[in-house]
């Protein structure tokens, strides 16, 4: 927040997060399933 001189907190969270969807996570899961060989 201070390194971006944002005024509040929330304002830096709405800019820099972002909450994977359930396909999104899911499909993570399969890639990283397949590069530990755990298929």
């Amino acid at each position: 927040m201070r390194i971006m001189r944002h005024s509040q907190i929330s304002m830096t969270m709405d800019v820099y997060t972002q909450i994977p969807s359930a396909e999104t996570r899911r499909v993570l899961d399969r890639l990283n399933q397949s590069l530990d060989g755990d298929d």
